[in-house]
């Protein structure tokens, strides 16, 4: 009988044991999100499928999302860190500034950021990966072009962070060298997308968006003011046409996650982040929504030459209504 309540006692102690280990040796991910909305729904889908393929040791990935407020975003790399996750994996660039000024030791991998090398070798302490999926304003705007001529006015609806006013500037500069107008139109948050898009120009022929979280997150609005005035939605990313914009130039999303596994591996197993070099992605593809191309004006005919003229795959991408 004693021998019996014996093993029984041990039993479970040496399951508690077995499962403290585990823990012990599994490493914690955690993935910042600045606000909800389907690329980096993307992103995130692509990093944790590449990851499991990429890295065999055990791993938690928690995913936590900002909700496009500062405060949270910092209150949750703050968690993070009280709660000694071994990698921050910080997504864009409001994310990533949040995190690398609060994390300065352990590793972070910032993904569809700008940090550049240079802001690497800068840092007292490099401790982070980078993954680009920029495209410059003048393949941007020479797509829109190519594919229209006769656009030349066109509204771009843009947010009020640092990256996207810079880019902003940037596409106006070289809109003018195109003989093209780009009239921005900036919105500090979501309530003021409604209003500011139903006074446009009467002369707009065009709406433009770039990678830019905060606009894409309030898409639907942007996507019935393009229905309601017949105006092509040309965006930057796969996720808005997703979301029912008319056709972007853009990388995919998942691409993203999946250069960004390849890179949390090889720190999980040891190697120092700075000295991975920054991932780019160059491969560009249309993503057309057909669905909403007879009410934009622009020819599935126009697109189809537009993507042989410039040597980019073209994608039809369903809308998720």
């Amino acid at each position: 009988m004693r021998k019996r309540l014996t093993i029984l006692f041990f039993i479970p102690l040496f399951t508690f044991l077995v499962s403290c280990q585990n823990q012990a040796n599994q490493k914690k991910i955690g993935v910042i999100i600045p606000i909800q909305y389907t690329a980096l729904d993307e992103i995130v889908d692509g990093f944790r499928k590449a990851l499991s393929n990429q890295y065999h040791g055990k791993v938690m990935i928690k995913t936590a999302n900002a909700q496009g407020d500062p405060n949270l975003l910092r209150t949750i790399v703050q968690q993070m860190q009280n709660e000694n996750f071994d990698l921050f994996v910080p997504i864009g660039s409001t994310a990533t500034e949040m995190t690398l000024g609060l994390v300065r030791q352990r590793p972070v991998i910032s993904l569809a950021s700008t940090l550049s090398q240079t802001d690497r070798l800068a840092m007292p302490v490099c401790h982070v990966s980078v993954v680009h999926d920029e495209i410059s304003p003048r393949k941007l705007l020479r797509f829109i072009q190519t594919l229209n001529p006769s656009l030349k006015e066109i509204v771009l609806v843009h947010s009020p962070t640092d990256k996207i006013y810079r880019q902003v500037q940037t596409l106006i500069k070289e809109a003018k060298s195109l003989d093209m107008a780009i009239e921005p139109r900036m919105i500090q948050n979501l309530t003021e997308l409604y209003s500011v898009t139903n006074a446009l120009p009467d002369k707009t022929q065009a709406l433009l968006v770039l990678k830019d979280p905060l606009i894409a997150s309030g898409i639907a609005t942007l996507v019935q003011v393009a229905q309601k005035k017949r105006l092509p939605l040309i965006t930057a990313d796969q996720g808005t046409v997703k979301d029912g914009a008319t056709m972007s130039l853009g990388v995919k999303e998942q691409d993203i996650g999946k250069k960004g596994a390849i890179l949390a591996a090889a720190i999980l197993s040891d190697q120092k982040p700075c000295a991975l070099p920054i991932q780019e992605l160059s491969s560009l593809y249309i993503f057309v929504n057909q669905e909403h191309l007879a009410s934009s004006g622009l020819s599935l005919n126009a697109i189809k030459k537009t993507a042989q003229r410039l040597h980019y795959p073209m994608m039809f991408v369903k809308h998720d209504a």
